[in-house]
C-alpha cells in the first residue's frame, strides 16, 4: 500500500509519470492532500495493478477526460469531500473494474450519462449525497431500472 496523506506533505499536482515503477501497489491513498490537479494519464505509466484508488478530501475541481487511464484493475475510486463541478464523459473509461464510487460532498450538478460506458448503473455503487444535483433524464432512467 502506498499512502501519501496528511497535511504534513501537501501533494497539490499528479502529473503524468510520477507514479512510474510502482506496478506492485494495490491501494494507494492520496487522501487529505491539497491536490487540485491531475493530469489526464498521470495513472497510465505505473500504478497498473492498483485495485483501490482514494483520493478523499483534497481540492480536485474537475475530473477530465482520460484522467484514470491505465486503471483497469480498480474496483474503488473514492473522490469523496472534493470541490469536482464536473466530471467529463470519458474520464472513467478504461476503469472497466470499477464497482464503488464515492462522489459524496462535491459540487456536481449533473453527470453525463456515459460515465459509466457499458456498464449497467445496478453494477455499480455510486454515493452522490451531498451535491447540489438537478435531476435530469439520465437520473430517471436509471432509478427507473433500478426499482
Amino acid at each position: 500500500m502506498l499512502v501519501y496523506g496528511s497535511r504534513a506533505i501537501n501533494i497539490i499536482f499528479l502529473l503524468t509519470g510520477m507514479f512510474s515503477g510502482l506496478q506492485n501497489c494495490t491501494k494507494v491513498s492520496l487522501a487529505d492532500n491539497k491536490i487540485h490537479t491531475i493530469q489526464s494519464g498521470t495513472f497510465q505509466d505505473g500504478l497498473t495493478n492498483v485495485q483501490s484508488l482514494i483520493l478523499s478530501t483534497n481540492r480536485i475541481t474537475e475530473i477530465k477526460p482520460y484522467t484514470f487511464f491505465g486503471l483497469d484493475k480498480c474496483s474503488e475510486l473514492a473522490l469523496s469531500d472534493n470541490r469536482i463541478h464536473r466530471i467529463h464523459s470519458r474520464a472513467l473509461e478504461s476503469m472497466v473494474s470499477l464497482n464503488q464510487l464515492w462522489l459524496h460532498e462535491n459540487q456536481l450538478t449533473s453527470i453525463p450519462w456515459t460515465i459509466f460506458g457499458k456498464k449497467h448503473p445496478a453494477q455499480l455503487e455510486v454515493t452522490l449525497k451531498s451535491n447540489p444535483l438537478v435531476c435530469n433524464l439520465f437520473f430517471r432512467y436509471t432509478f427507473y431500472h433500478l426499482h
